[in-house]
């Protein structure tokens, strides 16, 4: 099946952000100079527990003239991930950005690693915007969570984030009877691998999300709000704002 480019700026308008790079996505002039053609083959698993699409496509693209030869590039389009949430994402750095949409689209495949890379956002969130400079992602949690003046909410979910983390990043080991009876003198305790769910790593992602709106995304915000109203008491000739004081620090 040929698309052409008038074809492929239609499909391209369907899209409100691309799942790449989550930027808008528009419609592109044709140039007639150049053919481009993208064909779509797909195929489904064999697994009968399974049975999903895959869809290779290749695009060709040829130069007029035909002293070049045309170049060719195959990619796969696997099944539908999660998409990730419509938080402002253009605000975060972009390593964090990258890990944190790498996370999402693993999160039905592999929710133990998302669970790591979520992990390894948090550390590098707590110790860029809240001044964690403690070796290891727990000390960094705890420092967030013991400090009075960051949400309560956020202090909660960072401390049950510390937990579910150390899932995703570890082996845990539970106890559990070999026998139905624990009153039994039989008793005797088996080791149970407890492995981080699904629904455990999206949380956490959700909590990184959060905490990307904390640290990043609602001050960047808030500051251009206040920017633009600053300029129109400037012109209305009104006396400008003065920030608030800063907590009062001790001298002792």
């Amino acid at each position: 099946m040929a698309t052409n480019q008038d074809e492929l700026g239609r499909i391209g308008n369907q899209f409100q952000a691309l799942p790449s790079c989550q930027m808008p996505a528009k419609a592109d002039t044709p140039n007639a100079a150049i053919h481009l053609q993208v064909q779509v083959q797909w195929s489904r698993c064999q697994n009968e527990k399974c049975r999903e699409y895959i869809v290779q496509v290749t695009r060709t693209v040829t130069q007029p003239g035909g002293k070049v030869p045309p170049q060719f590039e195959t990619w796969f389009a696997v099944p539908k991930h999660k998409a990730p949430p419509a938080i402002d994402l253009t605000l975060v750095p972009v390593p964090m950005r990258e890990d944190y949409l790498q996370a999402y689209v693993i999160l039905d495949d592999a929710p133990r690693m998302s669970a790591v890379l979520s992990r390894r956002i948090l550390s590098d969130l707590l110790k860029k915007y809240d001044g964690a400079n403690n070796f290891g992602t727990a000390a960094r949690i705890d420092g967030f969570s013991n400090n009075p003046q960051h949400p309560s909410r956020l202090r909660d979910n960072l401390h049950y984030l510390r937990e579910i983390a150390d899932f995703g990043a570890h082996t845990q080991v539970a106890k559990a009877a070999a026998t139905s009876d624990p009153t039994s003198a039989e008793v005797c305790w088996e080791d149970v691998i407890i492995n981080s769910s699904k629904e455990e790593a999206e949380w956490t992602l959700k909590v990184v999300g959060d905490l990307f709106d904390y640290f990043i995304i609602a001050p960047a915000k808030d500051k251009l709000l206040r920017e633009e109203f600053d300029k129109k008491i400037e012109a209305a000739g009104r006396k400008k704002i003065t920030a608030t004081p800063g907590p009062s620090v001790s001298s002792k």
